[in-house]
């Protein structure tokens, strides 16, 4: 196993390592900078107390009590206007908590204005959390279902504070990338659009969406873990970048012909210049976008988040300008 090099900053910890397909290895990186406390400003984990207007701003829990997930509510929260929601999803062996980390969500759903629910995968034998998402990453064949959790969580959800139904998002790394498009593929009526980095589908599983969902992917080219060309994961293939793209062009019938090149980004603080290249579709179904940033020679964990927060930013108000027809 080689070890991933420290990116961003000293005040990046990286728990990730690279892997081959016998032996997967943690996709965690965190900010330590703006990782969660006790008590970060307004918000608190755990419940938050109940007003007049039913639940504040601040995080609150929902799910199952076996198995339950926390969820931020902005400070633009009234108790009446629905809001959007974000559902982040860690990679293999990280947590929600190092996630959010990673992505700085916590934050950026405070100053965007959407909630954000921070959901845990299952534990694994060796003691490694993960999604049950095709290719990656339910290596000890445990079989959760994690279409019917996550679905449980947004039934939850909506039922706790007004959502805005035309715009449910759900975002991943990894692990977390891979199961925010199953996500797309099992629950397309109720899912606008969806991102993901490090992460596509596994090759051999069908997808068929009930209706069109934007599609963001974030690949880097230099990418050991899960290929930019595709490859395999604890012995499952799964597609490359460029054929994760093309599958959800024909699901949302676009015109793979029409491109419109947004130019170079320097997205990855951990590469040099403007290393990430977006591409976009938009002929497609009728408000349906998808949309490729290829990091030139970017590993596994990109330094996107975190202390910087632009490529986060960036990933969140591309998700949060999506609205379902």
């Amino acid at each position: 196993m080689r070890s991933l090099p420290t990116v961003l900053s000293t005040s990046f910890l990286l728990l990730g390592l690279g892997c081959d397909a016998s032996t997967p290895a943690p996709d965690a990186a965190v900010s330590m900078d703006d990782a969660p406390t006790s008590a970060d400003d307004a918000f608190v984990q755990g419940d938050a107390p109940m007003g007049d207007a039913g639940v504040v701003p601040g995080t609150i829990t929902i799910g199952p009590a076996e198995r339950p997930a926390r969820m931020v509510v902005p400070p633009q929260h009234d108790g009446t206007t629905p809001l959007p929601i974000v559902v982040l999803l860690h990679g293999y062996s990280a947590s929600a908590t190092v996630q959010d980390a990673y992505f700085g969500t916590t934050r950026l759903a405070r100053e965007l204005g959407f909630y954000l629910i921070l959901p845990d995968g299952t534990m694994d034998a060796g003691g490694n959390r993960f999604w049950n998402a095709g290719a990656c990453c339910d290596f000890g064949g445990v079989d959760v279902d994690d279409v019917g959790y996550l679905t449980g969580l947004l039934d939850d959800a909506e039922a706790r504070v007004p959502v805005d139904t035309t715009r449910v998002y759900f975002m991943g790394h990894s692990n977390g990338g891979f199961m925010s498009y199953r996500m797309a593929c099992s629950l397309a009526d109720r899912i606008t659009a969806v991102a993901a980095l490090a992460g596509t589908e596994a090759s051999t599983e069908p997808c068929e969406p009930t209706r069109p969902v934007s599609v963001l992917h974030i690949h880097g080219t230099a990418d050991a873990t899960i290929s930019y060309a595709g490859g395999f994961v604890g012995g499952a293939p799964y597609r490359s970048a460029d054929d994760e793209i093309a599958a959800w062009q024909m699901r949302n019938a676009c015109d793979a012909s029409m491109s419109t090149s947004g130019g170079t980004r320097d997205y990855d603080a951990a590469v040099a210049g403007e290393e990430t290249t977006v591409t976009t579709w938009s002929t497609c179904a009728p408000g349906t976008t998808v949309e490729l940033w290829r990091m030139e020679g970017s590993g596994h964990i990109p330094g996107i988040g975190g202390a910087t927060g632009g490529a986060s930013r960036a990933l969140l108000e591309w998700l949060l300008a999506r609205r379902a027809s």
